[in-house]
């Protein structure tokens, strides 16, 4: 399994990875975060799979929205396999 997001240095894998998948974007998880009462928001996160199920990407929809992590695993994985691999 590698796993690369957008915070990394060399950007050149991640950018690669996230390429890879393509397709309609599913609803994953919703959420709130609080830094204080005046700094606080709404996150949710969607992910899209290649056909395969190797290669997946998870979208996070906030502030600013952007693809954060991509992933690819050696072998068809199911999204719940992926999050006890990780």
């Amino acid at each position: 399994m590698t796993i690369a997001t957008y915070k990394d240095e060399d950007k050149t894998l991640f950018n690669q990875m996230k390429n890879q998948t393509s397709g309609t974007w599913h609803f994953l998880l919703t959420g709130e975060w609080s830094q204080s009462p005046y700094h606080q928001g709404k996150v949710a996160f969607h992910y899209r799979n290649t056909n395969s199920k190797k290669n997946w990407a998870i979208l996070s929809i906030g502030f600013p929205k952007r693809i954060a992590v991509a992933a690819t695993f050696n072998q068809l994985t199911k999204i719940e396999e992926a999050y006890e691999r990780s």
